[in-house]
């Protein structure tokens, strides 16, 4: 299992050990373009909007865009991640990592 597909399986506590441990956020982008953190937003379960929310604690630009240049906030349909995205936005939290 490489770092990306411990990534992707959306289990925002495993995602937390992992940034917790140091396992690099960035540079994670699968040949499609698509960080794991891309892959979580556009995921319409609760555990997807968790994930997010674990790899946003964890200092991931919430703006960076994806290989077509589509940010999480305009890929998600899931009314959770839209709602962390918002708080995230109006508290000022957005970092830039």
């Amino acid at each position: 299992m490489t770092c990306y597909d411990s990534f992707s399986c959306k289990n925002s506590e495993k995602v937390k050990a992992l940034l917790d441990h140091g396992v690099p956020v960035h540079g994670t982008e699968h040949s499609d373009g698509y960080t794991p953190f891309h892959r979580a937003c556009w995921g319409a379960d609760d555990r997807h909007a968790k994930t997010v929310q674990a790899f946003l604690d964890a200092g991931v630009d919430p703006n960076h865009p994806a290989g077509n240049g589509v940010t999480c906030e305009r890929m998600t349909r899931n009314d959770k991640t839209k709602a962390i995205l918002k708080a995230t936005s109006a508290s000022g939290d957005a970092k830039k990592n």
